[in-house]
């Protein structure tokens, strides 16, 4: 073998170290950046499971007060007028309770949306870093 060849030989290996490093380099960087994303995820998709249950909790309490102001009013009545002033209430007790179903019902909706919003990006995030990663290779 002649020292030509060996020389070619030797900076044909210090070109693919150096192409193999640059791979490494940018799947580091690949893989730090969809870590983040899926922290990310998490956090939102944890956001909006604490939202639908806040928004599930206070339907309930809804609820529970119009049933409360219900009772009241049902244990007020001793006279026809007290009598029709406890409808009324418990009419508008069970109009707020609906009320607050309608709103639980929507907030869930919402949160819902968001984390299918969120996980198709995470998915659209994912899908970059793989293709990303197979250009790098090439």
């Amino acid at each position: 073998m002649t020292i030509d060849s060996e020389k070619i030989i030797f900076a044909r290996l210090a070109s693919l170290e150096d192409e193999i490093s640059f791979l490494r380099q940018n799947f580091t960087t690949i893989n730090d950046r969809y870590s983040e994303v899926l922290v990310s995820l998490k956090s939102l998709t944890t956001y909006a499971c604490e939202a639908a249950n806040r928004a599930a909790d206070s339907a309930e309490k809804a609820a529970i007060a119009a049933n409360k102001s219900a009772g009241a009013a049902k244990k007020a009545a001793d006279s026809s007028i007290l009598q029709a002033a406890t409808e009324a209430a418990a009419a508008h007790a069970e109009e707020a309770s609906i009320l607050a179903a309608a709103e639980s019902a929507q907030a869930t909706k919402r949160a819902t949306a968001y984390a299918v919003e969120a996980v198709r990006m995470a998915n659209e995030a994912r899908r970059a870093a793989e293709e990303g990663s197979d250009e790098a290779l090439i």
